[in-house]
């Protein structure tokens, strides 16, 4: 059987899925919950230029990881805009405007390739309005389905079914869910608590302390030294210290501590293991 994930990362949460035997296409289930506005982000396993095209169609958006024999002709060649230290990183960018020599539409699409450790990656999105540093971290991030599976799997031992039946599976894997969100939340509170805690034990000793770095680290400072700080990687990295991952530490922390009355205390005993 196979699972088929939608994972938001707005809110860095699976919010959609549907299992299905095997041999179930990926495409269809992409097809299934198309959404007006939604940028789709996906591997090479769903490039299809139908899907493409229906995508387009429905006024959504995506970044699809292309195949390495696709073969298309450059309308334009557009500037590459990353930002220099990024460049430690990756080689070989560059940003155009194509066509699919095998695409019937003809369509005119947007490839971002580039080279990261020695593999090669492109890029095929519809999305004109990002950079080219954006598009790349976007489908970076697309990397957290894979660590939501590998938390069901491993760390809720999702690997071991309940029921061999295709709805026992269903409601196991959405009670996997619901738990997941229910203590994504928790350790979310516990964190907040823990850190005003803290901000009020220390306020009168820190607060110029505070105010300096509130104002080196705002948006309208910082964007003379690094003017791509503010765009949208930067929204997506602020939901990412929200702590969304769970690990064996943290969830053992909370049962060690089930029988003890929930007080600021226990929030900080808890929050202390929450990048572990």
């Amino acid at each position: 059987m196979k699972m088929h994930l939608s994972f938001e990362l707005n809110r860095m949460i699976p919010t959609e899925f549907i299992s299905t035997e095997g041999n179930f296409s990926e495409k269809e289930f992409v097809k299934q919950i198309l959404r007006e506005g939604i940028t789709y982000v996906c591997d090479r396993g769903y490039i299809a230029f139908n899907l493409l095209k229906q995508i387009s169609d429905s006024n959504a958006f995506f970044i699809i990881r292309g195949k390495s024999n696709m073969t298309y002709t450059v309308k334009e060649c557009l500037t590459a805009t990353v930002p220099d230290t990024f460049l430690k990183f990756f080689n070989d960018i560059t940003d155009s405007n194509i066509i699919f020599n095998s695409d019937e539409n003809k369509a005119s699409y947007r490839i971002v390739s580039f080279t990261a450790m020695g593999e090669n990656y492109i890029l095929i999105t519809n999305r004109n309005d990002l950079t080219t540093y954006e598009i790349i971290m976007l489908y970076a991030y697309r990397w957290q389905v894979e660590l939501f599976f590998r938390f069901i799997k491993r760390t809720f031992k999702g690997i071991h079914l309940m029921s061999q039946s295709p709805h026992g599976v269903q409601i196991q894997f959405y009670l996997y869910m619901i738990a997941y969100l229910l203590l994504l939340s928790f350790k979310q509170d516990t964190e907040i608590i823990s850190r005003e805690n803290e901000k009020d034990e220390h306020e009168s000793e820190e607060n110029n302390k505070n105010e300096t770095l509130l104002t080196s680290s705002s948006c309208s400072n910082s964007n003379a030294k690094r003017p791509y700080v503010c765009g949208l990687v930067t929204l997506l990295g602020e939901k990412l210290k929200q702590f969304y991952k769970i690990g064996l530490h943290w969830l053992l922390a909370v049962k060690n501590n089930l029988l003890e009355i929930f007080d600021v205390n226990i929030a900080k005993v808890i929050a202390q293991y929450s990048y572990q």
